[in-house]
C-alpha cells in the first residue's frame, strides 16, 4: 500500500495540472472570443464596403440607361434631319 505522502504529493501534482489546463482553457476562450469578435468586426466592414459598391453600381447603371437613352434620341434627330 502506497504511504500517505507520496499519495499526497500525486494529489498535488494533479492539482497543479488541473490548475494549469483551467488557466489554459481560460486563455484559449479568451483568444477565441477576441478572435470571434475580429471576424464580425470584418464582416461588418465587408458588409458595409458591398453595400457601397452596390449603390455605387447602381448609380453607374443609371446614369449609363440615361446617356444611352440621351444618344438613342440624338441620333434619332440626327437620322430624321431634326437638329
Amino acid at each position: 500500500m502506497p504511504n500517505l505522502t507520496y499519495l499526497n504529493g500525486v494529489v498535488l501534482s494533479f492539482e497543479a495540472e488541473n490548475f494549469n489546463l483551467k488557466r489554459e482553457v481560460a486563455n484559449l476562450r479568451k483568444e477565441l472570443g477576441n478572435k470571434i469578435e475580429e471576424l464580425e468586426k470584418n464582416g461588418e466592414d465587408a458588409e458595409s464596403r458591398l453595400a457601397k459598391v452596390e449603390q455605387d453600381s447602381s448609380v453607374v447603371n443609371e446614369h449609363q440607361s440615361n446617356n444611352v437613352s440621351s444618344f438613342r434620341h440624338m441620333g434619332g434627330l440626327v437620322c430624321s434631319g431634326q437638329k
